[in-house]
């Protein structure tokens, strides 16, 4: 088993363990990773929520690794993923996302605009890890799963949330 923290060595471990169950009753399954997932009022101290907080309050927005990669999934397609693995027979393991990559600075440029901010960003450092981009084909294949919402896709409503939710 690998991973690199024990969030993403636990994700592995309850996968085998789901397969294993599966296997030994004879069950079909699909099991759903998720990419980087966006939207609503998220309290987790992640990206795309710091960075709406900061250009709310016009503090300027941090960021390392300006060109490095992610793939957003709005929560919308995430909701629209699971009820496609429902309805389908067991797939396996499918990568769910959009199978598009925006750089941390496009994330960060994207939600100053979206947010009329005045912030500025601050690039601390070059090196912000690895890309994060999925290949989805095996879920639109399989699951007939296709995103419909695309970074910054709904951003300007996920800042109108952080209005009312402090």
């Amino acid at each position: 088993m690998s991973g690199s923290s024990y969030y993403s060595s636990t994700k592995i471990a309850s996968e085998v363990i789901a397969q294993s169950f599966a296997q030994k009753n004879n069950k079909e399954l699909t099991i759903l990773r998720f990419s980087i997932m966006y939207g609503g009022y998220d309290p987790i101290a992640r990206a795309i929520p710091n960075f709406i907080r900061a250009a709310k309050s016009g503090d300027n927005l941090t960021i390392n690794g300006p060109l490095v990669l992610r793939d957003y999934v709005h929560i919308d397609d995430v909701a629209s993923s699971i009820i496609c693995a429902v309805n389908s027979a067991g797939a396996g393991v499918i990568n769910i996302g959009t199978g598009r990559g925006v750089s941390i600075k496009e994330t960060a440029e994207s939600i100053i605009k979206s947010m009329r901010s005045s912030s500025s960003i601050n690039i601390m450092s070059d090196n912000g890890g690895c890309d994060i981009v999925i290949d989805i084909s095996k879920a639109e294949s399989l699951l007939d799963y296709h995103p419909k919402v695309f970074f910054p896709d709904k951003i300007k409503e996920m800042g109108d949330l952080y209005e009312n939710c402090k």
